[in-house]
């Protein structure tokens, strides 16, 4: 399932094919499909139309016959890593624990979802990995390693209300960069690229959004008993730490097992 905030799916981009065919056939911009079902091998579209030129028509539907060359073109572009997207993308994987870090089956999944996707677009593409150290169960075996006389719920409250002594701060940090290092053995064993981290502990050093959504009245319903931001709202910490300029795309992979 693809969630968008407007519903829109569909992002300009632009390759060797597609503007020959925008220039030859006037195409403009339907869904697109190979198929010799009816032909020996024309590119086409899902619904029928009389609108295009320089087509060949099959029941209604227009086939674009693409010289060869273009077509190797196309391939080679791919091959490059050329960016047919005018976009700056930022993917998400969803979050391992520090007390559990090495990711399961469904997660690995989700890493190989990124990995093809990272592919698919170009270089214009950041992969973040979250590391979720705010986690109750992290927090309390954190708590258990270095000897803490913190309840792991005040121990939360203190994190994200920016309120850590340096010593825990310094702690926390080495206990992250322990599972940090676990995870990136792990992504080398499977031939996985190294993402950039995320520690979700560190977005609450913005103390300004994170006051402004627990003020504001119509973020109320995704609050916690305690006051403190329920995971709707922590997502959103996450996409506001990513997320800079108007041409920014996230795809935010964190898939159900």
């Amino acid at each position: 399932m693809i969630y968008t905030v407007q519903n829109n799916k569909k992002l300009n981009f632009v390759t060797s094919l597609i503007n020959y065919i925008k220039e030859k056939n006037l195409y403009n911009g339907e869904n697109l499909i190979y198929t010799n079902k009816y032909t020996n091998g024309t590119f086409s579209i899902m619904t029928p139309t009389s609108e295009y030129k320089n087509c060949v028509f099959v029941n209604g539907y227009p086939h674009f016959e693409v010289p060869i060359e273009i077509c190797l073109e196309e391939i080679y572009n791919f091959i490059s890593g050329e960016n047919i997207y005018n976009y700056q993308f930022n993917i998400r994987y969803g979050d391992t624990h520090p007390h559990k870090p090495i990711p399961k089956l469904a997660q690995v999944r989700n890493l190989l979802i990124e990995n093809s996707l990272s592919s698919l677009i170009g270089n214009n593409v950041n992969s973040y990995y979250g590391l979720g150290d705010i986690s109750i169960k992290s927090l309390k075996d954190f708590s258990n390693i270095f000897n803490l006389d913190i309840n792991d719920e005040k121990l939360f409250r203190m994190i994200v209300n920016n309120n850590l002594s340096i010593d825990i701060m310094e702690k926390l940090l080495s206990y992250d960069k322990e599972a940090v290092s676990e995870i990136k053995k792990f992504l080398d064993y499977m031939h996985i690229s190294v993402k950039d981290f995320i520690f979700e502990s560190s977005l609450y050093s913005n103390q300004e959004l994170y006051a402004m959504l627990k003020k504001e009245e119509k973020y109320r319903l995704y609050l916690k008993q305690n006051g403190e931001l329920k995971y709707t709202l922590q997502e959103l910490m996450f996409i506001y730490s990513i997320l800079k300029n108007e041409k920014d795309i996230l795809i935010n992979i964190i898939g159900a097992n």
